[in-house]
């Protein structure tokens, strides 16, 4: 079991995605080039509160790693470095597959938001292992060992937590509490903390959801976690702003993973693909 700061866990929490408008019919602008790169910026690293394009989900992405191994951030160097002063682009590189796991069943919904990802792109992102089953009544003493990747993505059904919300990403199930990525200095993502995996929790409990509340995920809102934990931290236009996921959301997501943006990419010379 790993000890994890109060402060870490209260104040920059990543709410729930969803509510009673997850698949909002009301047209986004397509976004112009200059604001696209804008959007892609206060999405994946910080948020400009000049601009307002982004609403603010993580605010400022990038922290520093302790001695414990605990990231005070989205993102950390995982040789324990500083956070950079000025970030580039944050993203897992290209070939690095994701480790991703689904826990007790396979949902088509899953499947469906890794193919969408992977085809926006242009190629493949992840490492698809198949159904797992893990005892998770104690969320801090989950037991990974007999997993075949020490981190990685597990996509879970129904633990969504009671809030108005269809899906969050989060370090356990059931819960809001943020998740985390170490870097390597280029700013490659290139894993979890130590010890934990991103869980990207879908469909809560109509039980106990609030009046007008939808808690069951669309295919967008899918997609939609997991662009977050791809890191789209932030919500903007077409993505959680409106619609859960549209053709803003898919251009921001294929120039993040464009072959010509490599991680730690200035924002201000990204290469935008049409």
């Amino acid at each position: 079991m790993r000890a994890f700061s109060v402060a870490l866990l209260g104040s920059a929490v990543l709410m729930g995605c969803g509510s009673s408008d997850d698949d909002s019919d009301k047209p986004t602008e397509p976004l112009p080039d200059e604001q696209l790169v804008a959007t892609i910026r206060c999405s994946n690293v910080s948020i400009d509160q000049a601009d307002k394009i982004c609403s603010t989900n993580r605010g400022v992405a990038w922290g520093h790693l302790d001695e414990n191994q605990v990231c005070y951030g989205a993102y950390c160097f995982e040789d324990h470095s500083p956070a950079p002063q000025s970030p580039g682009l944050t993203r897992f590189p290209e070939g690095h597959l994701i480790p991703v796991y689904m826990h007790k069943e396979v949902d088509p919904r899953f499947v469906r938001a890794m193919d969408r990802a992977e085809a926006i792109v242009g190629y493949p992102m992840f490492e698809r292992h198949g159904v797992i089953e893990l005892e998770i009544g104690n969320v801090f003493e989950i037991d990974y060992s007999g997993l075949p990747s020490d981190w990685g993505f597990i996509w879970s059904q129904g633990t969504t937590p009671p809030d108005c919300s269809s899906g969050t990403v989060s370090r356990y199930p059931n819960s809001i509490s943020v998740t985390s990525y170490l870097a390597n200095r280029n700013q490659g993502l290139v894993r979890n903390e130590p010890g934990i995996f991103t869980w990207i929790n879908i469909d809560g409990d109509e039980q106990k959801a609030g009046e007008g509340c939808t808690v069951i995920a669309s295919d967008d809102v899918t997609l939609h976690e997991l662009g977050h934990a791809l890191g789209m931290l932030n919500h903007f236009p077409g993505f959680g702003v409106g619609p859960a996921f549209d053709a803003n959301a898919e251009r921001v997501l294929r120039t993040m993973y464009h072959g010509q943006n490599p991680e730690g990419q200035p924002f201000d010379a990204l290469y935008l693909p049409k």
